[in-house]
C-alpha cells in the first residue's frame, strides 16, 4: 500500500498537481437519499458530478481500443440482453478490440472503476485455476446489477403486505405469512422469491398492481428476473457476495432484509435459562455498512446449528 502511495505522489508531482490527502465529498456531510421514492437522488447526483469534474484526471482521453471494448460491452448488455461474461470471454473481447495481452487486466480494472462493468475479484491472471464463481464472473449490465441488489436492500414492504392481505386472490393469501417472516426474521421463502424482482408470468398481476397502486412505478425501469434463469443468476450473485444463504429447504437467510427497527438484539438471547454465559465485544472505529450482515451469513455457511426461527436474524 505504501509503494502505491509513493507512486501516486510521484505521478502527482510530475503532473504539477499537489496531493492533498483524502478528498471528502461535500465536506464529509451525509446525503439523505430514499431508495423507495427517489427523494434526494437528484441532489446527490449533482454533488457527485461536481466532485468528478473537480478531479485532476477528469476528461482524460482513453485509448481507442478501450473505447471500442466499452462500446462492445454496452451493445452486448443493451441489445443482446447479456448480464455476465466470463474472464476468458472478456480477454477474447479485448483481443478482438486490439488490446494487448499485458493490458487485459488493466482495462478490466479501469472499466470496473468507471462503473461500466463490475468484477468482484482481484486480478485473476496469477490466481491458480479453477477460479471461484465470483472470480470468473464479470457483470456487464450494471443497471441490472443495481436492480438485483435493490430487491434485497430496500426495507419498505408495506405495499407487499397490503397486496397479499387485501388484493391477492385466495390462492396467494398464504404468502402473507411468508412476507411477515421476511420482514421480521430476515428469511425469504421460495414462494415469495419471485415477488422481490419484476417480473415472471406468475407475478404479472402483482407487479401491475405495484406500479399502479403500490407506488413503485419509478422504482423499476426494466425486467430484472423474467424467468427462473434470471432468478438463479441473481441468487448466484447474492450467495457469492455473502448477502444471502440457503437456510433450509425452502428459505434463504438474508439479514440485510431487516429494517433498522428490527435489528436490535432480542433479549431472549441473554436468557439465563437458555444461555449461561455471554461474551461482549467492543469494536473501535466505524465498521463498514453491512459488515455484521455479511458476518452472519458467512457464519451460517460454516455452522449449521444457527437457528433464526425464534429471533431476528
Amino acid at each position: 500500500a505504501n509503494e502505491k502511495l509513493d507512486k501516486l505522489f510521484a505521478l502527482q508531482e510530475e503532473a504539477g498537481v499537489p496531493f492533498t490527502g483524502l478528498m471528502l465529498i461535500n465536506g464529509g456531510s451525509c446525503s439523505s437519499v430514499s431508495s423507495t421514492d427517489g427523494d434526494g437522488i437528484k441532489a446527490f447526483r449533482q454533488t457527485l458530478l461536481r466532485t468528478a469534474k473537480s478531479l485532476p484526471w477528469f476528461e482524460e482521453a482513453l485509448p481507442g481500443s478501450f473505447v471500442k471494448l466499452k462500446s462492445k460491452l454496452a451493445h452486448m448488455a443493451l441489445m443482446e440482453g447479456r448480464k455476465i461474461v466470463t474472464v476468458e470471454e472478456m480477454f477474447d473481447l479485448a483481443d478482438d478490440c486490439g488490446i494487448i495481452f499485458e493490458n487485459h487486466e488493466v482495462v478490466i480494472s479501469l472499466l470496473h472503476d468507471l462503473g461500466v462493468i463490475k468484477h468482484f475479484s482481484p486480478p485473476v491472471r496469477h490466481i491458480p485455476k479453477p477460479w471461484t464463481h465470483l472470480q470468473d464472473t464479470i457483470y456487464i449490465n450494471v443497471p441490472w446489477l443495481i436492480d438485483a441488489i435493490k430487491g434485497i436492500v430496500r426495507h419498505d414492504r408495506n405495499s407487499m403486505f397490503r397486496y397479499f392481505n387485501q388484493v391477492a386472490e385466495k390462492s396467494l393469501k398464504g404468502r402473507l405469512r411468508c412476507a411477515q417472516r421476511l420482514a421480521i426474521f430476515g428469511l425469504v421463502h421460495e414462494k415469495i422469491l419471485s415477488f422481490l424482482w419484476p417480473e415472471t408470468e406468475a407475478t404479472a398481476a402483482y407487479w401491475k398492481w405495484m406500479r399502479n397502486e403500490g407506488g413503485e412505478k419509478r422504482l423499476w425501469t426494466q425486467e430484472v428476473a423474467p424467468d427462473r434463469a434470471g432468478f438463479d443468476l441473481i441468487l448466484d450473485l447474492l450467495v457469492h457476495l455473502n448477502i444471502i444463504h440457503k437456510h433450509s429447504q425452502w428459505e434463504f437467510l438474508c439479514p440485510t432484509l431487516l429494517a433498522p427497527s428490527f435489528r436490535a438484539v432480542d433479549c431472549r438471547v441473554f436468557s439465563t435459562c437458555d444461555c449461561n454465559y455471554r461474551r461482549r465485544f467492543t469494536f473501535v472505529g466505524k465498521l463498514p455498512e453491512g459488515f455484521f450482515d455479511m458476518l452472519i451469513v458467512r457464519c451460517c455457511t460454516s455452522y449449521d446449528f444457527i437457528n433464526c426461527n425464534q429471533t431476528s436474524a
